[in-house]
């Protein structure tokens, strides 16, 4: 210390004391000065818990408090699997602020635990205690159908959806269309029907092409979940397909074979055909069994008359 010489007498002794002084106010202030512009770097990390429905997104975040060079900043789960970006999992760093930004979408069950952000470098290791997630169980998948009743004349394209609430990652959900019950499932190969869906934002749809009177029924959507055994069905929906029975006089022959049209609607064979009285006899023999009601007929305009002059 400069106070710890050893000074001869007069006024060189006044001097070595006065240097001694000086010496000792230099160190107060350098260790005054340092304490107050100096800290322990740590590591910010937000939220601390998190607690969400599966099919959430988790979003959490991260910075480094202080003054620290050559940094690291990596996020584990339970502090041994190392995360990295995925389809699910999106990383985003940010080397000018020293902060990370952590985002896991349509969390599941097992993405349960407690999130650490481990930043630091090579001299030092920041504790952290991290971000403690729960995921809840979802329970209903609130199926909704639509629509309750279509009614089409056949050959027309028929349309049904089902919207849901989509869970977790979805490689355990399913979505079947049945008719007629939950025994008779229907595919992409069953007859001439169309089946399309999207687990990730919860649609399906079924559509019966070119449908005919055989299409009739009670179509149900179904969700099912077979990892948990769990599944849950829409209101069915009822489609009626009718027949088109209305022939022309282009092709009057067409009646002599009306097994396909549907009379059952109004419990007779009347039906209303275009066709002229001449072709009425012809029809009326190729099916007795119809009652004919004829829309009129019009009469043709008469031939203009020819004047002569001699």
């Amino acid at each position: 210390m400069l106070d710890s010489c050893h000074c001869g007498v007069g006024h060189r002794e006044r001097r070595c004391t006065t240097q001694g002084s000086m010496g000792l106010s230099l160190l107060l202030f350098l260790s005054l000065h340092m304490g107050s512009t100096m800290h322990t770097p740590s590591v910010i990390q937000t939220p601390t818990s998190l607690n969400v429905t599966e099919g959430s997104t988790l979003d959490m975040k991260c910075r480094i408090d202080g003054n620290l060079s050559k940094i690291f900043l990596n996020w584990y789960k339970n502090g041994i699997d190392e995360l990295q970006n995925s389809t699910e999992i999106y990383i985003i760093k940010n080397e000018t602020d020293r902060s990370s930004h952590f985002i896991l979408e349509t969390a599941d069950i097992a993405d349960s635990g407690t999130y650490v952000c481990k930043a630091g470098n090579i001299a030092h290791n920041l504790p952290n205690n991290g971000t403690q997630v729960t995921i809840n169980e979802i329970t209903g998948f609130k199926v909704n159908q639509t629509p309750s009743h279509i009614s089409k004349e056949e050959g027309a394209d028929v349309t049904l959806e089902c919207h849901f609430r989509t869970v977790g990652r979805n490689s355990t959900m399913c979505v079947r269309w049945c008719k007629g019950g939950l025994e008779g499932e229907l595919t992409n190969k069953t007859g001439s029907c169309r089946i399309t869906q999207n687990l990730r934002k919860g649609f399906a749809s079924l559509t019966l092409m070119n449908a005919n009177v055989s299409d009739s029924g009670s179509y149900t959507c179904e969700v099912r979940r077979e990892s948990r055994n769990h599944w849950e069905s829409g209101s069915p929906s009822a489609v009626v397909i009718t027949s088109s029975c209305t022939f022309s006089n282009s092709n009057p022959t067409a009646i002599i074979n009306t097994s396909h049209c549907d009379h059952t609607s109004t419990g007779s064979n009347r039906m209303t055909m275009n066709i002229t009285s001449s072709l009425r006899a012809t029809v009326e023999a190729l099916n007795p069994e119809l009652e004919l009601e004829l829309e009129p007929e019009l009469e043709p305009e008469p031939e203009p008359s020819c004047c002569c002059c001699c």
